[in-house]
């Protein structure tokens, strides 16, 4: 974890927009479980609308809390950032 944290501090230094930051991390994130689904290396995974409305807010929230701590680690030291995390 803490690795992560000095990276996203670098890469914040060196591109100062976290909003873009936090969007191009989660955009990589497609690019890896997708192509894992379309070669059935993983499961995909099954839900219904219920059940996908009913995970949103959960989904929400940790998309939330990833940016939040994106701009806490471009605002202040890594030390603050854990702050925010916790």
């Amino acid at each position: 974890n803490i690795g992560y944290n000095i990276y996203n501090k670098k890469a914040l230094i060196a591109y100062p927009y976290p909003w873009a930051v936090a969007l191009w991390q989660m955009a990589f994130g497609w690019c890896i479980f997708v192509p894992l689904w379309i070669l059935r290396v993983r499961k995909v995974p099954k839900l219904t609308v219920g059940e996908a409305v009913l995970l949103s807010p959960s989904a929400f929230g940790h998309l939330a809390t990833h940016v939040g701590a994106v701009i806490a680690f471009f605002a202040g030291a890594v030390s603050f950032g854990h702050i925010v995390k916790a």
